[in-house]
């Protein structure tokens, strides 16, 4: 149980929590032996290639003007955003998978979809490894312990990963 309500499922199909018209991040209710909890759903880039989200970024993060600034703080914040959602991926495997594929790496749902799968595959490891022998309270001790000394560990992974987008918006379908 603990396993899924801290990973990230790449598109909402349960119950939504709270539905989103583009599809970009929410909450679904998930199952496990007849248990309910709470789970993190839908893609970030989702949210944030729309057009009218760009154009929203421009106005008010950047003062209505779109300059490669403006597009450095806009990838920024995608991976800020990436960071909070996805604490425990592994962004030195990341940066791996981009010196392997750099054409796949200039994609940000690329990108969000290797953090999502290294995130999700780390929570699995770690829940087995914690999951039946702490209390509800040391699990959540111990999962803040994880992602706070995975932070430390990730700082450069993650402008590696960063440099390969550049100054770019995502391609919107």
């Amino acid at each position: 149980m603990l396993a899924l309500s801290r990973k990230v499922a790449p598109e909402c199909s349960g119950h939504v929590v709270d539905p989103r018209s583009d599809g970009g991040p929410a909450q679904q209710t998930a199952s496990a032996d007849g248990v309910d909890t709470t789970q993190e759903c839908g893609l970030i880039v989702k949210e944030i290639a729309a057009q009218v989200f760009i154009t929203n970024f421009v106005k008010t993060a950047c003062h209505g003007e779109d300059s490669d600034r403006c597009t450095g703080m806009y990838v920024d914040m995608f991976f800020a955003r990436l960071e909070g959602r996805y604490p425990l991926a592994d962004w030195r495997a990341i940066s791996s998978e981009c010196r392997a594929h750099p054409a796949e790496c200039k994609s940000h749902e690329t990108i969000e979809l290797w953090a999502l799968e290294s995130h999700n595959t780390s929570v699995a490891r770690w829940a087995n490894s914690v999951e039946a022998s702490l209390t509800a309270a040391e699990q959540e001790r111990a999962y803040q312990e994880e992602i706070d000394t995975l932070e430390k560990l990730t700082l450069g992974a993650v402008a590696f990963v960063r440099g390969y987008l550049g100054a770019t918006y995502p391609e919107t379908k």
